[in-house]
């Protein structure tokens, strides 16, 4: 059997996590609300973007930890699909290996940066909404 080329194999890797996510999308779409996740969300403080700059920036922090997290997965994929694909040849297997703890590696960091952003942006959060002056009313 003829082997595959690096090229070929990172076309068919591509093509199978497109193909999921072209069958996940509309199946996500179609529970847009069905369980009435929209009422909730508006409930607890998420049904808008957010009017100051923690909460912005919070939400572009999440968005950007949530697109790392995706990529974890694709080279989790290929690091495995390598191994798969070695046939026994050691440095296929050495390349995967290196791959797929790279990966876990990286999730550890986005790990430990999302504890680190939910901190700083929790201490921002709260010393502007601290900061504005209460009056007290004179009896």
């Amino acid at each position: 059997m003829q082997s595959l080329t690096k090229t070929r194999k990172i076309q068919i890797a591509l093509s199978i996590t497109g193909a999921a996510l072209l069958v996940a999308i509309p199946a996500l779409a179609s529970f847009s609300d069905a369980s009435g996740l929209t009422g909730s969300a508006g409930a607890a403080g998420l049904g808008s973007f957010g009017t100051n700059a923690p909460q912005i920036i919070g939400r572009f922090v999440g968005a950007l930890i949530s697109l790392l997290g995706m990529v974890f997965v694709i080279l989790l994929v290929y690091g495995g699909f390598t191994w798969m694909t070695a046939q026994g040849s050691e440095e296929k297997i050495k390349k995967a290996k290196g791959i797929i703890s790279s990966a876990v590696i990286g999730l550890v960091v986005v790990f430990a940066s999302y504890a680190i952003a939910q901190a700083v942006i929790g201490a921002i959060s709260s010393a502007t909404s601290d900061s504005a002056p209460v009056e007290e009313e004179a009896p």
